[in-house]
């Protein structure tokens, strides 16, 4: 099996492990997909020992590669889905889709965002220059996000306890 699949080619012996967090698959998902959190993996890496055909996804494929080289650290051989569960609906396949409670992990990832360079900005022109330094590393983290397809700053708020259970908003903890 070779490391990563076109939509087309996953047929049903596949096993499918969708990585993203809770949140994310129950919002949208591959009917018949398992979902492992990538946080969530090392620890449940035993369930998928001995499992054939396995194949991950995420949202881009992104999250999926990096939780093909946990798995493969640990001996267990897997494949990545080529552009994630996005690549999937593009071909034209099944996806299911709940209703999602509160707010998306890309809407509090620019959320949080802007609120940083906009404090930041207003306390460098009131307080002091060097508070220029947020809004930098805010911009400097973004660009980073959107070259390697990789956020910290959703992977920090994926652990917050109203992103990590499923169907909970922040509003109802």
């Amino acid at each position: 099996m070779s490391k990563q699949l076109n939509a087309s080619e996953i047929q049903s012996d596949h096993t499918l492990v969708d990585v993203r967090s809770p949140r994310e698959y129950d919002a949208e998902r591959v009917p018949g997909a398992r979902n492992i959190p990538l946080g969530d993996l090392e620890a449940q890496c035993g369930d998928l020992t001995g499992v054939e055909n396995l194949v991950l996804l995420c949202a881009t494929g992104m999250r999926a590669r990096k939780a093909r080289e946990i798995l493969e650290a640990k001996g267990i051989k897997a494949c990545v889905l080529e552009g994630g569960i996005k690549e999937w609906e593009r071909s034209g396949l099944p996806v299911e889709r709940t209703a999602m409670q509160g707010l998306s992990m890309e809407r509090q990832v620019r959320i949080i965002a802007g609120t940083m360079s906009a404090v930041g900005g207003v306390l460098a022109m009131f307080v002091n220059p060097w508070f220029a330094v947020i809004p930098t590393a805010v911009g400097l983290g973004l660009a980073f996000a959107g070259v390697t397809d990789t956020c910290a700053m959703a992977m920090i708020l994926a652990k917050l306890p109203y992103n990590s259970r499923r169907n909970q908003t922040c509003c109802e903890m």
